[in-house]
């Protein structure tokens, strides 16, 4: 007979059923984190193609195509991290939880970067909000996965 919460009786629910949410915000991240990998990698190999494509400003491809090699590592520190950390996450492990705040620092340090160097390229077309909702995904990761981890979901 199972319990309320999909273990079995007796079952402190390290091993018991993962909570729907898991698995809806495990698929969510696979798809925006994917999104992100393929971004990534589109980005850095068709360069000002895939802007336009994109719809990028002036101001923003040029950004883009002077972007310093560091920043490019710390943009695929982040991807990679968001990916791997949601794979975990779908694993219930609790490498997920500082994985996604990896990815958030990196988020943080490239959106810092940007607001600092050029915020018309950070503003410019439309594409503040995409920084605040980009910035809003890795915060629920972060928050998420840590909540999962202290409540046991993740081992």
């Amino acid at each position: 007979m199972a319990t309320r919460s999909g273990g079995m009786p007796g079952d402190d629910g390290a091993r018991g059923a993962a909570p729907w949410h898991l698995w809806a915000a495990g698929l969510f991240g696979l798809a925006w984190n994917g999104f992100g990998v393929i971004d990534y990698l589109k980005s850095s190999m068709e360069g000002d193609l895939y802007f336009r494509q994109m719809g990028m400003s002036e101001a923003q491809v040029a950004y883009m195509e002077a972007m310093p090699g560091w920043l490019t590592s710390v943009w695929a520190v982040g991807v990679w991290s968001a990916l791997l950390a949601t794979a975990l996450l779908l694993m219930r492990r609790k490498l997920a939880a500082p994985l996604f705040l990896v990815s958030l620092g990196a988020y943080l340090v490239s959106l810092v970067r940007q607001f600092l160097v050029a915020p018309e390229a950070a503003m410019g077309g439309g594409s503040a909000w995409v920084q605040f909702v980009v910035l809003g995904a890795c915060l629920f990761f972060a928050g998420y996965s840590w909540t999962m981890a202290r409540a046991g979901v993740l081992r």
